[in-house]
């Protein structure tokens, strides 16, 4: 019954973990998406901003 019990306890856990790391993996991509790189240190900003040469004179202009 010990042993039973010790084994449920353990799945449960495992089961949880499972959750939240596809949970993890939903959200990142989701950030991914957005523009955000997940790294080891943080999380990084990648911008892609992408002007046409009337809208990078229009921003100069102004500024």
């Amino acid at each position: 019954i010990v042993t039973s019990l010790f084994l449920g306890v353990i799945l449960y856990f495992l089961a949880g973990q499972r959750q939240i790391i596809e949970k993890f993996d939903r959200e990142s991509n989701k950030l991914k998406n957005q523009g955000f790189k997940i790294i080891s240190d943080g999380i990084k900003i990648c911008a892609n901003i992408n002007l046409s040469k009337e809208d990078f004179i229009q921003t100069l202009l102004t500024e």
